[in-house]
């Protein structure tokens, strides 16, 4: 039997504001029958084939060192892949 991940979870201060980011930077949507607004404690986007999944789940604490998802992509330079994230409104050193 093949185990399959359905989905990604992170912590965030604010899961729409980030759902907003990532969704820009890695090119996802968000589910129109259930689209994310400011305020939502949970928002979920998707690739585009619905074969990968993000939820950004609003939590009260706000630590400053956690887990951190690995951004390497197969055949993308750090270069390109910096340029791309601050393109979409990331800072530099974060």
């Amino acid at each position: 039997m093949t185990s399959r991940i359905s989905h990604t979870s992170f912590d965030a201060i604010n899961a729409y504001a980030q759902s907003v980011f990532w969704s820009q930077v890695l090119d996802f949507v968000e589910d129109p029958d259930d689209p994310n607004e400011p305020g939502h404690e949970e928002c979920l986007i998707t690739s585009r084939d619905r074969s990968q999944l993000l939820l950004f789940i609003t939590v009260p604490d706000s630590k400053t060192v956690k887990n951190r998802p690995d951004d390497r992509c197969p055949g993308l330079t750090s270069d390109y892949r910096g340029t791309t994230a601050r393109s979409a409104g990331a800072r530099d050193g974060r």
